[in-house]
């Protein structure tokens, strides 16, 4: 009896373990509270991604180039972005044939962040990028200039759609 308890209990235990638990927010485990949070970066499987930060502001670019266009301060509201991403927060994907946004919470000063994957999250990181694309501050240099243009070719190429 006592080894069918023993068993029992490591069989429950890890269920647990595998049955991803949810915080008294409806946030994943592990997401940083929105007040320690530096920026919050959206990342889809087409090659797109897209940071916000706290006052709003944000950039967005394509694949690991350095080109990015800014998004203006206030173009983002970061309490619901924040919100919105951290409810639809999984740490795996449904399908992994099937494209994804995946979502990284960024604390100050810290150069990487555990990646969460969005379920049903795509129509709204959609909304997020076209804000972003709305509402791009002018580049001051060439060297921006040339960062928007290219970036823009993607864009007209295969833009991000949910």
């Amino acid at each position: 009896m006592k080894r069918l308890l023993v068993i029992f209990s490591l069989f429950f235990s890890l269920i647990c373990l595998a049955s991803p638990a949810v915080a008294a927010n409806g946030a994943m485990p592990g997401i940083p509270g929105m007040d320690d949070c530096d920026s919050i970066v959206l990342r889809t499987s087409e090659g797109w991604w897209l940071q916000v930060y706290r006052d709003g502001s944000g950039s967005y670019g394509f694949g690991t180039d350095i080109g990015r266009v800014e998004a203006e301060m206030g173009t983002f509201v970061f309490k619901e972005v924040y919100e919105e991403t951290s409810k639809a927060a999984a740490i795996e994907r449904k399908s992994a044939e099937g494209p994804y946004v995946a979502v990284s919470y960024y604390l100050p000063e810290s150069h990487s962040a555990q990646e969460y994957y969005m379920t049903g999250g795509r129509k709204y990181a959609a909304g997020l990028f076209r804000s972003a694309r709305e509402n791009a501050a002018s580049p001051t240099n060439d060297f921006e200039e040339r960062q928007h243009k290219k970036i823009e070719e993607f864009w007209k190429k295969g833009p991000f759609k949910p």
